[in-house]
């Protein structure tokens, strides 16, 4: 007997967005009772020249007849990405679901009590070699009214006006808890790895849940800096960190035993309200992705509310640092590596290349060039993973971990570039004039038009430090002092000037402030517009001395 409706939609709109030369075929597979629901989603997606293959399942359809189908049509067009349409699991009975494919662990089975991954990530598999050829997402929705707003939320993503949100990243560090080596090297690789591959241009916050670092708010107050930093709305919100279903890691109270504070709790969820932009989730960490679970997990949660995260990326079982440091480094070079204009970019497209990407061996370089980042963390690895003999098997690992709730379609904000001249030094308590040039293609823009103009310490440099053997009470002067430090800490812009554009160039003088001269080095020039529907970065050092 089939257990598969096969049905096929071919939308003949003109490609209006559909890259040349890339494939349209995109396949979705869902219970009867999502049909009506998708038709906005559909529509949306046809105008911009997809071509939509619905696979229609029965409440007996199964994991291998669900894989078959989406091979048959691999066959027939080249698919572009899978989209799946409900839960993996749910305890009601009545409740058609799409169960995720489990694979055997390769390493992680021996830190975690399952020995399987469930991995949405094998329906994307066409060729039985356990990679996929495609991404796969899923909207993990139990009803209609669940699926109604993430496809709004999804369209609106793609139509929202610019925002300085889009330029922002805002990172949660968690407690590392492995050993104090470990700890410093893993945190001492991350700080590398955000200097040196995030572009100057994008602002960056960090909140740390160390009470000795300076990006450590109030302890008491840690969980409400977590949500508020989603609630900004920023371009990206990445929690590093241990994790759970539906919780994440504690901030250690030293000095008092078993007194923690927590960083993301059961419940919380409730809280989350973005205001600004809708931010991609990214969860480096164990099981807040587990979507076969008895429960719904942190990440189904999440993309659930509808003004909450408009993407989630996160892990279905035991997740280790080198694994996720190598995923990660990938996603950061493919989302900010250098494009044409104009070439649309996908967070499947992001999400696929940086898993196949993860695999590869690191590149060896020769004496006297510059070590790639993931060699730095391969050769920390080879001395400080438990699983050192076995890293390859490791990063395949995570290649099946990982799942995006979210669409795989979903296309992401990208800048146009913003290009600056200005003086390569300059004195403090003076002013330089710094020149914008903006795109050719803003020569004919019109409306209004605004641009931010800002000198910021750069990534690498910090803006504060700690006191030596600081220690946390709940008094309001020790709440007050960790507070205030934390937001200082993330205040990195020195000097801006805001600007209403009328032209393709113009010229600003921006002052510089009168630094000591432990303040004075290099720092970072940058600009940040926006129009209507289009805005742009640029950035170039400026040493002040």
């Amino acid at each position: 007997m089939r257990f598969l409706i096969l049905t096929f939609f071919l939308w003949s709109a003109a490609s209006l967005l559909a890259e040349p030369g890339q494939s349209t075929h995109i396949v979705v597979v869902h219970p009867p009772m999502f049909r009506s629901a998708l038709e906005p989603w559909i529509q949306y997606r046809s105008a911009q020249g997809y071509t939509i293959h619905l696979l229609e399942t029965r409440p007996e359809t199964g994991e291998k007849e669900i894989l078959q189908a989406i091979r048959e049509q691999a066959t027939e067009n080249p698919l572009r990405a899978v989209l799946l349409v409900g839960d993996a699991y749910s305890p009601n009975p009545k409740m058609e679901t799409l169960p995720s494919p489990r694979v055997p662990a390769r390493v992680i089975g021996e830190f975690g009590e399952e020995q399987e991954i469930a991995s949405d990530s094998l329906y994307g598999d066409w060729d039985g070699d356990g990679l996929p050829e495609i991404t796969v997402g899923r909207f993990s929705v139990q009803s209609v009214n669940e699926l109604d707003a993430i496809i709004r939320k999804t369209i609106r993503y793609e139509n929202q006006n610019p925002g300085a949100w889009l330029r922002r990243i805002n990172l949660v560090g968690g407690v590392g808890g492995f050993s104090p080596i470990l700890d410093s090297s893993i945190e001492s690789a991350a700080r590398y790895i955000l200097s040196r591959m995030i572009p100057p241009e994008y602002e960056i916050t960090l909140t740390q849940a160390d009470i000795q670092s300076p990006y450590c708010p109030a302890p008491n107050h840690f969980r409400n800096h977590t949500i508020a930093r989603l609630n900004e709305g920023p371009l990206f919100w990445v929690y590093m960190g241990h994790g759970n279903r539906r919780t994440l890691d504690s901030v250690l109270w030293p000095g008092q035993p078993n007194r923690t504070f927590p960083i993301f709790e059961e419940g919380d969820v409730q809280y989350v309200s973005c205001d600004k932009g809708l931010p991609i989730a990214i969860f480096l960490a164990c099981y807040t992705g587990m979507l076969d679970a008895a429960g719904d997990c942190l990440a189904e949660e999440l993309h659930r509310r509808e003004n909450g995260p408009v993407a989630v990326f996160a892990a279905s079982r035991t997740a280790m640092p080198y694994g996720m440091s190598m995923l990660g480094i990938e996603l950061i070079e493919e989302v900010f590596r250098p494009r044409p204009a104009g070439e649309p970019l996908l967070l499947g497209d992001v999400i696929h290349t940086a898993k196949r990407k993860s695999i590869e061996p690191p590149k060896v370089q020769n004496i006297g060039q510059e070590r790639p980042v993931r060699e730095m963390v391969e050769s920390l690895a080879k001395v400080l993973d438990p699983t050192r003999d076995r890293l390859e098997e490791q990063r395949r690992d995570h290649i099946h971990l990982f799942h995006l709730f979210g669409d795989p379609l979903l296309r992401l904000p990208m800048p146009l570039e913003a290009k600056l001249e200005a003086p390569e030094t300059a004195r403090p308590n003076t002013a330089v004039t710094v020149r914008c040039i903006l795109p050719d293609s803003e020569k004919t823009a019109t409306g209004k038009r605004r641009a931010i103009v800002e000198i910021a310490l750069p990534k690498s440099r910090n803006t504060a430090s700690t006191p030596k053997n600081r220690v946390f009470s709940l008094t309001e002067e020790s709440v007050r002092e960790f507070n205030t430090l934390y937001a200082q800490a993330n205040r990195r812009v020195i000097s801006q000037v805001l600007v209403e554009v009328s032209q393709q160039e113009f010229s600003v003088e921006i002052p510089i402030p009168n630094l000591s001269r432990a303040e004075t080095g290099d720092y970072d020039l940058r600009v940040y517009y926006e129009t209507a529907n289009s805005f742009g970065l640029g950035s170039r050092t400026i040493t002040v001395r």
